[in-house]
C-alpha cells in the first residue's frame, strides 16, 4: 500500500510541475496521500463539477490525462478503460497523433478485459483516422496491433489478414522492426493452427532481420518460438537447441523475466523426454526468478509441473508440497482476477458507506463505553454497601447490557434495511427511466437509419444517371464491356466515354474512398472531365488530366478545411480517322493483350488531386494491331481478399485472367470476370468498388 501511495504522490508531483493552471494544481493537492479507492472518486467528482460550470475543454482533458496516468500506474484495467473512453470523446481537440494514441490505448484496455469486439471497434476508428491523414506509419502500427489482438483471441485467420496489411505498409516504409514483428506474430498465428512448417518459415524470416539489424530481443523471441514449434511436434533435440540459444541471449541482455520463461520451456522439454532430474533443475531455476520478480501469474503452472515430476519419481511429500503451493497461488490469483472488476465497480459506493458505518460504530462504541463505565461504578458502589448482593448485581448488569446491545443492533439493522430498500426503489426507478429512453432512442435510430438508406438509394439513381448507358457504350465502342460492382449502394469508381468529332474518349476512374464519400468525389471528378471536353474541347489525355486536376483542386479550395481527395484514372483517346490511340493515367495502367501476351503501359505516379511535387501527365501513343484487346481497371478487383487462404487476388492473377478471357466475345468476358470475382471472394467481404472496362478499337 505504501508503494502505491508513493507512486501516486510521484505522479501527482510530476504532473503538477507541468500543469498550466491553478485548478489542476488544486486537484493534485486533493489526491495526494489518498487511497486508490478514494482518489478516483475525487477525480470523478472534480470532472462532474467542471461539466456543471461548463469549464474549458482543455482543463477537462488535463484532468482526464491525470486520471489515465494514475490508473495505468496502478495497473487498474477497469479504471484505465473508463479514463481512455472519456478522453477519446475529446478527439476533436487533440492532434491526430495524440488522438490516435488515445484510441489505441482505449482499444488495449478493452482487449485486456476480454472485450474483443469492443476493442476492434475502437481500433478500426484509429485505422480510419490514420488513413484519413495519410500516415502509413500509424496505419502499419494499428494493423499490427489488430493482428496481435486477433491472435491473442485465437482467431488466426483474421490475425494473418491484418498482419499482412501491416507487413505491406512496413515494407514500403522500410521499417525493419515492424517487418520482423509482423513475421514473428504471423508465425505464432500459424502455430495456433498447428501449421508448424509455415510457423517456422516466418520465424526464420523474422530471425534473419533481427540478426541484420542487431536486435537481440527479436532474435531471442524467435529462437524461443521456434523451440516451442519443434516441441509441439515432439522434435526434442532441435527444440532444446533453440531454447538454449534464446536463454544465452536473454542472459546477456539481463532480461530475467524471459530467462525464467526459457528455463520453464527447457524444463518442459526434459519432462517430456522423461529426464526428470534435468527437468527439475531448470524448472526450479524458473521458480527462483519468478519468486524474486513476484510473477505469481506464471509461477503456479510451473509448480504444478514440478509436483507432477516428483509424483512420477515417487517423492510424494515434495509432490504434495509443490501441488499445495500451486493450488494456493492459483486460487489467490484467480480469486483476485474475479474480484478485481467487482471491487472497482463497488469502490465508489462502498467508500461513503464505510465512512457512515465507521461514524456509527464510533458513536455506538462511545455509548457502550459510557454505559459500561456507569454500570461499573454502580456495581462498585453497591459492592461497598452490600457485599452480599454482589452476584445478583452482576447478573442484573449483564442482562441490562445484553438487552441494550440487542436493542441497538436491532435498531441499526432495521435502519440499514430501510435505507437499502429506499436505494433499491430509487435504482429501479432510474433503470425504468433509462430503459424508456433507450427504447425511444432505438425507435429514433431506426427512423434515421431508414431515412439515410432511402437517401443513399436515391443517390444511387442520380449516380447511375451520369454513367454511360449500354446503348451509349455500344455506339462509341463496337466491341466493349463494363464490369461495375460497387462495394456499397453508391460507389467511388465510375466509367466514362465521350465522342468529340473524330476522337473517341473512354476511361475508368477510382475516386478516394467508397460509399457516399467516394460517390461525392466521383461526381466532382466526372463533372471536371466533362468540362474539359465540352467546354475546353480538349482531346489529348494528358492535357485533359492536367486540366481536370486544376478544376478539382479549385473545387476543393472552396472548403474551409484541407481536402486531399481526388482520383486515380486510366484515360484513352482514339482517332477514328488516323487510327491513333493515346493513353494517359494517374496511378492506373492500361493493359493490352496481344497474341496471348499482355503489355502494361504505366501511368504517371500521382493522382488527379492534391499531390506534392506534381508533374504534368504524360500522353503515350500506343501502337495498335488488329485483334488487340484493351483493358482499364480500378484496383478493387486485384485487391480483393479471397481464395483458400484469404489472400489478395493481386495483379499477377489479374493479368493471367485477362489473357485467358481476351479471345472470348466481350459479353462473355464480363460474365467470366464477374463469376471469377464472386468465386474468389467467396465468404469474404468485398473490400472496394470494382470497375473493369474491356474494348477493341481495330
Amino acid at each position: 500500500m505504501l508503494k502505491t501511495l508513493y507512486i501516486l504522490i510521484f505522479l501527482s508531483c510530476c504532473i503538477t510541475v507541468t500543469a498550466q493552471n491553478s485548478a489542476i494544481e488544486s486537484l493534485n493537492t486533493k489526491i495526494e496521500n489518498q487511497s486508490s479507492d478514494t482518489l478516483f472518486l475525487i477525480i470523478d467528482q472534480y470532472l462532474f463539477n467542471l461539466d456543471s460550470i461548463n469549464a474549458p475543454v482543455k482543463e477537462k482533458i488535463e484532468v482526464l490525462k491525470l486520471r489515465t496516468h494514475i490508473s495505468d500506474s496502478l495497473n487498474s484495467r477497469f479504471q484505465s478503460l473508463v479514463g481512455y473512453q472519456q478522453l477519446s470523446e475529446y478527439g476533436a481537440y487533440m492532434t491526430s497523433d495524440e488522438y490516435f494514441n488515445v484510441l489505441k490505448k482505449n482499444g488495449n484496455s478493452q482487449a485486456s478485459l476480454g472485450n474483443t469486439d469492443q476493442a476492434m471497434e475502437v481500433y478500426f476508428t484509429a485505422v480510419t483516422l490514420a488513413d484519413s491523414i495519410g500516415n502509413d506509419t500509424l496505419l502499419a502500427n494499428i494493423y499490427r496491433t489488430i493482428g496481435i489482438k486477433y491472435k491473442n483471441a485465437r482467431n488466426p485467420d483474421l490475425a494473418l489478414k491484418y498482419l499482412g496489411e501491416s507487413l505491406d505498409l512496413s515494407t514500403i516504409l522500410s521499417d525493419s522492426t515492424g517487418i520482423l514483428n509482423c513475421y514473428m506474430t504471423m508465425g505464432n498465428a500459424y502455430k495456433q493452427q498447428e501449421m508448424y512448417d509455415s510457423a517456422l518459415f516466418f520465424y526464420n524470416k523474422s530471425l534473419a532481420i533481427s540478426k541484420i539489424i542487431n536486435y537481440p530481443r527479436g532474435a531471442a523471441g524467435n529462437y524461443n518460438n521456434m523451440g516451442s514449434a519443434y516441441l509441439a511436434q515432439e522434435k526434442f533435440q532441435p527444440a532444446l537447441e533453440h531454447f538454449f540459444l534464446a536463454l544465452e541471449i536473454n542472459k546477456a541482455e539481463a532480461n530475467d523475466q524471459w530467462v525464467s520463461y526459457n528455463y520453464n520451456n527447457i524444463g518442459n522439454a526434459y519432462h517430456k523426454l522423461n529426464k526428470y532430474d534435468q527437468a527439475l533443475l531448470y524448472l526450479n531455476k524458473s521458480i527462483e526468478i519468478k519468486t524474486r520478480l513476484g510473477d505469481d501469474e506464471n509461477k503456479f503452472s510451473t509448480l504444478e509441473q514440478i509436483a507432477e515430476i516428483y509424483a512420477k519419481k515417487g517423492n510424494y511429500p515434495l509432490a504434495y508440497s509443490n501441488l499445495l503451493e500451486h493450488i494456493t497461488i492459483k486460487n489467490s490469483f484467480q480469486d483476485g482476477q474475479r474480484l478485481q472488476m467487482a471491487d472497482e465497480l463497488e469502490a465508489r459506493f462502498q467508500n461513503e458507506k464505510k465512512e457512515t458505518e465507521i461514524s456509527a460504530l464510533k458513536a455506538e462504541q462511545s455509548l457502550q463505553d459510557v454505559l459500561i463505565e456507569t454500570q461499573t461504578k454502580d456495581l462498585e458502589h453497591q459492592e461497598e454497601l452490600r457485599s452480599k448482593e454482589k452476584n445478583l448485581i452482576y447478573a442484573l448488569g449483564f442482562i441490562m447490557l445484553s438487552l441494550l446491545v440487542t436493542i441497538i443492533v436491532f435498531w441499526r439493522n432495521n435502519r440499514q434495511k430501510r435505507q437499502y430498500n429506499e436505494q433499491l426503489e430509487t435504482k429501479n426507478s432510474e433503470i425504468n427511466q433509462a430503459n424508456s429512453e433507450i427504447e425511444k432512442a432505438r425507435v429514433n435510430l431506426e427512423r434515421k437509419n431508414k431515412e439515410v438508406t432511402d437517401s443513399i438509394t436515391y443517390a444511387k439513381r442520380i449516380q447511375a444517371a451520369i454513367l454511360p448507358s449500354e446503348k451509349t457504350i455500344a455506339s462509341h465502342l463496337n466491341e466493349a464491356f463494363v464490369l461495375y460492382l460497387p462495394k456499397d449502394i453508391v460507389a467511388g469508381d465510375f466509367y466514362w466515354t465521350e465522342r468529340i468529332g473524330n476522337t473517341l474518349l473512354f476511361a475508368v476512374a477510382d475516386c478516394t474512398g467508397h460509399g457516399v464519400p467516394g460517390a461525392m468525389v466521383s461526381v466532382i471528378c466526372h463533372n471536371a472531365l466533362n468540362s474539359c471536353i465540352k467546354q475546353l474541347g480538349l482531346t489529348d489525355p494528358g492535357e485533359i488530366l492536367d486540366e481536370t486536376t486544376t478544376l478539382v483542386l479549385k473545387q476543393f479550395e472552396k472548403s474551409e478545411q484541407e481536402v486531399r481527395d481526388g482520383m486515380d484514372i486510366a484515360l484513352c483517346s482514339f482517332n477514328t480517322v488516323t487510327r491513333e490511340l493515346k493513353f494517359s493515367g494517374a496511378n492506373t495502367p492500361l493493359w493490352v493483350v496481344r497474341d496471348s501476351e499482355i503489355i502494361k503501359y504505366r501511368a504517371t505516379r500521382q493522382p488527379v488531386g492534391s499531390h506534392t511535387n506534381r508533374v504534368k501527365f504524360d500522353s503515350q501513343v500506343i501502337p495498335i494491331q488488329k485483334g488487340d484487346s484493351l483493358y482499364l481497371s480500378s484496383d478493387g478487383y486485384s485487391d480483393q481478399f479471397g481464395g483458400e487462404k484469404g489472400k489478395k487476388f493481386l495483379n499477377k492473377r489479374f493479368k493471367e485472367l485477362l489473357i485467358k478471357v481476351s479471345q472470348k466475345p466481350f459479353k462473355e468476358q464480363a460474365a467470366i470476370l464477374q463469376k471469377n470475382f464472386s468465386d474468389w471472394k467467396s465468404q469474404y467481404e468485398q473490400v472496394d468498388d470494382v470497375c473493369v472496362m474491356g474494348a477493341r478499337v481495330d
